[in-house]
């Protein structure tokens, strides 16, 4: 092995450990380097493909991925690392459920393999499956932010707020400027209706996702306490906004959803369908779209999209 080329990659990975955002950003150009160095490393590009995944580009992460299993094909990450770029970018979930299958098999401990089927799983709505991979990874890997930020949203979704709490807080004991975190303690809050607590987390996060990102979370925010012209004053400041970790058709959905305006939500949801945006693959799970989801476009949406029911 190039020893340049390892540095390069042990770079890369201490880079992509500090989350989406600048984090991943930095990471794939480490492993970018590691590459150039030898174009044979397959691990390097197989933390390529997570680096892009961690930053929504998903057509970069599946070619990466896929050079890296040309490489070596029993890459366990390399297959997960296609199989989330597959469900997120793709909305197929029938191949990567079979790439997360393979990448179980090859890695049964593998921390990163772990975490991305339970993101997967989130996504299906089986929340509980979804916490016991999470804790499985954990015990792999206990030092991640990232992990231990996602299995406190996990919790948070299944109504079990103060164990999310927790868990955030472990991350953020972890790493205190890891921003994804505060961004989880803020949905806890939220959902436990302590909106102060919410926006500070919130504000905490500053433009770490970009401008966009923080009115997009604060407007949601004043349409669930019920600030309603504060919501819509923000609505219309995003009409045009762009965020590169959030897109903005759902969340102002979210936010129409949070208000009681049933058609302009479903209006926006099309357009998200249409933008292919990713986080409609996470339909099923929303809280913020739960006043929708007894109407039948509603469903139909879910089946579009082809979230396994």
């Amino acid at each position: 092995m190039n020893p340049e080329a390892y540095q390069l990659y042990l770079r890369g990975l201490h880079a992509w450990a500090k989350g989406p955002g600048e984090g991943a950003t930095a990471s794939g150009r480490y492993f970018q380097q590691a590459i150039e160095k030898d174009p044979k490393f397959a691990p390097a590009y197989a933390w390529l493909a997570a680096a892009h995944n961690l930053n929504s580009e998903y057509q970069l992460a599946k070619e990466a991925a896929r050079k890296a299993l040309e490489l070596d094909d029993s890459l366990s990450i390399a297959h997960s690392a296609l199989a989330f770029a597959i469900y997120r970018g793709d909305w197929d979930f029938a191949t990567a459920r079979r790439e997360f299958q393979r990448a179980l098999q090859l890695g049964p401990n593998d921390p990163m393999s772990l975490a991305t089927y339970a993101l997967y799983l989130f996504s299906l709505g089986r929340i509980d499956e979804d916490i016991e991979e999470m804790r499985r990874v954990l015990q792999v890997d206990p030092l991640s932010p990232l992990h231990n930020s996602n299995l406190a949203v996990a919790y948070i979704f299944a109504g079990r707020e103060q164990e999310g709490i927790l868990q955030a807080q472990t991350a953020l004991d972890i790493a205190p400027s890891f921003a994804y975190a505060h961004v989880v303690l803020g949905l806890a809050y939220e959902h436990l209706g302590q909106y102060d607590h919410a926006a500070t987390e919130y504000r905490k996060v500053g433009d770490a996702f970009g401008e966009g990102f923080l009115p997009l979370m604060m407007a949601r925010l004043y349409a669930a306490q019920g600030r309603r012209d504060e919501a819509l004053k923000l609505v219309r400041q995003l009409a045009s906004a762009k965020s590169n970790l959030f897109n903005t058709s759902y969340a102002l959905a979210e936010t129409y959803a949070e208000l009681g305006g049933r058609e302009r939500a479903f209006a926006l949801l099309e357009k998200a369908y249409q933008q292919h945006a990713e986080d409609m693959t996470d339909l099923k799970t929303d809280p913020s779209l739960k006043s929708l989801s007894s109407d039948g476009r509603f469903q139909d949406l879910v089946r579009r999209v082809g979230i396994p029911q």
